[in-house]
This record gives C-alpha cells, sequence and structure tokens, in this order.
C-alpha cells in the first residue's frame, strides 16, 4: 500500500503527474502533498495541501513516495535540505523527472541503499495520452515498482527502459516532443492566416489535422506506408513533400535539433 506521496516541486511536469496520480481511484487526495516555493499551482490540485517547506509538515510526517521535480540546477540543494528534513524513511522510494540526472546520482547524495526510479514522462500524460519510460535502481523489488507505475497505467504507456543510456534520446525524442508538435502547428496556423484564413477557423482545423492524422498513425503499423497511402502520383501533396525532403533537409534538421538536445541532457549530468 502506498502512504504519503511527497511533490518536491511541482510545476508543468509535476502538475500533469500529480493530475494522473489523483485520478487513480487507489489514491486519495489526503495521501498528497506538495512542497513547492510558489502557492500558484493547477486548478485541479486545489484540494492538496501546499507548503513553500517541508518543514512546515508535522515534525511525525514520513514520505512513502517522493517524486522529484525541481529543474536540474536547483537539484543539489534541494536534496540537501530533504535529507536535514529527516522527512523520510529507510523504504522511502523516491521518482526522479529530472533531465540529465542518473540514478548513480541520487545514490551518492541520498545513500546506496536509497530506493530510485528515474523516469522521463511527457506532458500528454494530464490527457491520458503520455508516456512514463522508467528504470528502477537494483534495490527496489518488482512489487515496489508495480506500485508506482501502477498509479500511471491509465494516462501514459509505461515501459521499462533497461538501459540508462537511453534516456538522453527518450527526453530529446519523447520529452520534448510535445513541444516539437505544437510549434509546427504554431508555423502551419501562421501561414495558413497568412494566406487569407481567418484566425479562428484555421486554429480549429489545424487541431483537427493533428487530432485526425494521429488516430490514423495509431491505426497503422507503418508510418511510411500510411504517408504513402494520403500522396497523390503527381499531386499537391507529393509536391509538398518532396520539397519538404528535398537534399533530406526537413530530416538533417530534426536531427540537428535532436542531436542538440541529446547534447544538453547529457551536459545535466
Amino acid at each position: 500500500m502506498l502512504g504519503n506521496i511527497l511533490f518536491i516541486g511541482c510545476g508543468k511536469m509535476g502538475s500533469a503527474m500529480a493530475q494522473a496520480i489523483i485520478s487513480n481511484p487507489k489514491i486519495n487526495n489526503e495521501q498528497i502533498k506538495i512542497v513547492k516555493r510558489s502557492i500558484i499551482i493547477d486548478e485541479a490540485l486545489n484540494n492538496i495541501e501546499i507548503c513553500h517547506n517541508v518543514t512546515d509538515f508535522p515534525q511525525s510526517y514520513k514520505a512513502d513516495v517522493v517524486f522529484l521535480c525541481v529543474k536540474p540546477q536547483n537539484i543539489d540543494d534541494t536534496l540537501q535540505d530533504f535529507i536535514k528534513s529527516a522527512k523520510f524513511h529507510k523504504d522511502t522510494i523516491f521518482i526522479s523527472i529530472i533531465a540529465g540526472k542518473n540514478i548513480s546520482y541520487f545514490s551518492k547524495i541520498l545513500g546506496i541503499n536509497t530506493k530510485i526510479i528515474r523516469t522521463m514522462p511527457n506532458l500528454a500524460i494530464k490527457d491520458d495520452c503520455g508516456i512514463l519510460p522508467y528504470l528502477a535502481s537494483s534495490n527496489i523489488n518488482k512489487d515496489e515498482v508495480n506500485l508506482i507505475t501502477d498509479l500511471f497505467t491509465k494516462s501514459a504507456t509505461v515501459f521499462d527502459v533497461k538501459d540508462e543510456s537511453l534516456f538522453d534520446v527518450i527526453t530529446a525524442i519523447f520529452g520534448c516532443g510535445p513541444a516539437y508538435i505544437l510549434l509546427l502547428q504554431e508555423i502551419l496556423h501562421e501561414i495558413a492566416i497568412k494566406g487569407g484564413l481567418d484566425n479562428k477557423l484555421s486554429e480549429e482545423l489545424i487541431k483537427k489535422l493533428f487530432f485526425g492524422t494521429s488516430l490514423m498513425a495509431n491505426n497503422s503499423a507503418d508510418f511510411t506506408k500510411s504517408r504513402l497511402e494520403v500522396t497523390s502520383k503527381n499531386g499537391v501533396t507529393q509536391s509538398l513533400t518532396e520539397k519538404l525532403q528535398e537534399n533530406e533537409s526537413l530530416k538533417n534538421l530534426f536531427n540537428n535539433a535532436i542531436n542538440n538536445a541529446i547534447a544538453r541532457s547529457k551536459e545535466l549530468s
């Protein structure tokens, strides 16, 4: 059974994970507490107790599960402060969503016997369409891992990464992925308006375009085959896709962007 669940930091991603947990019928709001510098928070978490500092909780409080959701540059001080607070016990499970920080980093600070799960979800988790790759430290048993991952099976595709080095690629493609898609929507919206379409209508059509296309892709096992099926020979679509693929310019652009993201993830380690 999961007892006290503590979120240290609760920005956009932490808030999305907290909302996913709240929606789980096995968890009640009283089990969850949030430590956050600012009291401003998503409306969906209004019924959750929020404090500025973990020391504001009762002296007897001990967290059974701790979600670490602060920025990478703040994690060193955050962990030191939390260790001083003694608001955890020997079997507390720590779950990190912090980019670039590997399990050995947390083990060095929290102790080699500390139970740690590293993960890299994306924001779509709050709409039940997210991902939750994870890797657990060797001292966590299967039942404990299942207790944590079962919290998110409704809201995300949950999978064991096994090789920690893959987190940099997963972060760059899937963790950052929503931003790529939204940037493309933003560009198409701008082009549509310049082409004479109404602002609101253009926005609605682009949302339908991406939603409908994702449904098509979800029902297909091959991305290339799906693209070719909607591309008439010598038609308008072919002229557009050929231009985008000319000299592999689009592929190279994405490769460079993702490689930069991977490099940044490694820098944060």
